[in-house]
């Protein structure tokens, strides 16, 4: 009988914590994402698509990249990184499997890059009600060194 009053103490906090997580999802996307820096040595892009599951376990978020072939190629000798907005720590870009990418459009001549963000450092963000942050487009962003 106390495990499930204590469940049910969980599921009465946790509920409304992420329902205000959830509900910032539905904050309006922007039209386009602006890069701003226009450093002229990192080629700079915006996530193609975006994961956001990390109740299904490791490596369930992550953003996909589709970047020119050129860039991909040179990602052994170069430094690739990813920001998230609202995330303290860089995260790396790796070419991605092409399980993850089978419903995303890859043009002639690019490649998908892909970056996975801590489960932990995720279920942080949605419980300050960051949810709808991490699911912008142009929250995540790929720097190349070049």
């Amino acid at each position: 009988m106390r495990l499930k009053s204590n469940w049910n103490l969980v599921l009465i906090f946790l509920i409304p914590i992420l329902g205000i997580g959830l509900a910032s999802s539905f904050a309006s996307q922007p039209a386009a994402c602006v890069v701003s820096d226009g450093d002229p040595n990192y080629y700079q892009v915006n996530a193609t698509t975006i994961a956001i599951e990390p109740w299904l376990g490791e490596h369930n978020v992550y953003a996909l990249f589709v970047v020119p072939k050129k860039y991909a190629v040179i990602l052994n000798e170069r430094e690739a990184i990813v920001r998230v907005k609202g995330v303290a720590n860089n995260i790396e870009a790796t070419p991605a499997k092409p399980s993850l990418y089978k419903r995303v459009a890859v043009p002639e001549g690019s490649a998908p890059l892909v970056s996975y963000l801590w489960t932990r450092e995720t279920v942080w963000q949605i419980l300050q009600g960051k949810y709808g942050e991490l699911q912008h487009l142009c929250s995540w962003t790929l720097y190349i060194r070049l």
